[in-house]
């Protein structure tokens, strides 16, 4: 194993283990927002008082779990497919297919990313809120938007490569 596999592999473990964290504290998340929204309908209905911000915070929270999750998905196979052509593709030809479609999702990644960031400065630069009763700085909303979306990049690269090496070594 050359030193530049060592630090590849070394890389990918680092990759990995951020993208299972952050799923873990999706999943935390999840939890949390079933038990909110439960403790809000409760509250609302038996009691007449329903929890301030709670709208709010499940729209946030509802934002944080797609990102912090979505490149896991991606790492796992979980996304759609059209498996009706993945059928009658050969192998090579869906390796070759899978590079391309995975070259395409890194480079929309990338724009989101870009973009998520540029509005993310903005809206902490100028200090925009979101209307409703919680008073959070838009930037705190959208600042995920930027780190899921660089992470789903890193990962479609990382699966773009792994079909390409397919490719190239014959397995496909």
């Amino acid at each position: 194993m050359t030193r530049l596999d060592k630090i590849c592999a070394i890389v990918d473990l680092v990759i990995d283990r951020t993208l299972i964290t952050l799923t873990v504290i999706a999943g935390v998340l999840c939890l949390l927002l079933m038990l909110g929204i439960s403790t809000e309908v409760v509250t609302r209905y038996f009691f007449r008082k329903p929890i301030l911000g709670m709208l709010e915070a499940s729209e946030m929270v509802m934002l944080y779990i797609t990102f912090l999750s979505a490149a896991w998905v991606l790492k796992k196979e979980g996304h759609v497919s059209c498996d009706l052509i993945n059928n009658y593709l050969g192998p090579r030809v869906l390796a070759i297919l899978n590079t391309l479609l995975s070259m395409i999702g890194a480079a929309i990644a990338l724009i989101l990313f870009w973009y998520g960031t540029k509005v993310t400065i903005g809206a902490f630069q100028e200090g925009t809120h979101m209307p409703g009763n919680m008073e959070i700085n838009t930037g705190y909303q959208l600042l995920i938007i930027p780190v899921g979306s660089l992470l789903l990049f890193i990962q479609f690269l990382r699966r773009a490569y792994g079909f390409w090496k397919k490719t190239k070594s014959g397995e496909a």
